[in-house]
């Protein structure tokens, strides 16, 4: 059977603790470990798949909040999550210093700027979706280590997802 916290458990919750402030830990962990809250991962795009250094999907500051453009694809179970890993450009100018990387409430924003939309897979089964961000609200506070990181943040999921996890340091 399929694990349905998967993106949690193995990539999300190790890159939350390994990255992301005290606050962070004591709000995401508990509800990710417990199951309460289901993860997806917002990286591959349809321009740049998973080569993750030409993401485009970009983050604009606003004050204490990011507004959110862009395209996902192939985002597995996010027609169920709470919460999303998003890699986003936040510098057009720099390659892999130009990354950022957030944690999205999902179900918070579906209609607030974020829709989910289906992939149907050639047997005819649900599980890839598409996520459309236009403008979607996300607060500072959301994002995981320093604006310009998202790159380092991302190898440490990658990690993790690659099940070479107990080689971060």
């Amino acid at each position: 059977p399929f694990l349905p916290n998967l993106v949690g458990l193995g990539m999300a919750a190790p890159t939350i603790l390994h990255h992301g402030t005290e606050a962070q830990k004591r709000r995401l962990l508990p509800p990710l470990l417990s199951g309460a809250e289901i993860w997806c991962q917002g990286f591959s795009e349809p321009g740049a798949g998973s080569d993750l250094a030409n993401v485009q999907t970009f983050a604009e500051r606003d004050g204490e909040r990011w507004l959110i453009r862009g395209h996902k694809v192939w985002t597995t179970l996010a027609h169920f999550a709470d919460w999303m890993i998003l890699l986003c450009r936040t510098d057009r100018g720099r390659k892999y210093e130009g990354l950022s990387y957030f944690v999205v409430p999902v179900r918070e924003r579906l209609g607030r700027g974020l829709s989910v939309r289906p992939l149907v897979k050639m047997t005819g089964e649900l599980g890839f979706n598409e996520a459309l961000l236009d403008g979607v609200e996300v607060a500072d506070d959301l994002r995981l280590d320093a604006v310009g990181r998202g790159w380092q943040v991302a190898m440490t999921t990658l990690l993790h997802e690659r099940g070479a996890g107990s080689l971060v340091t």
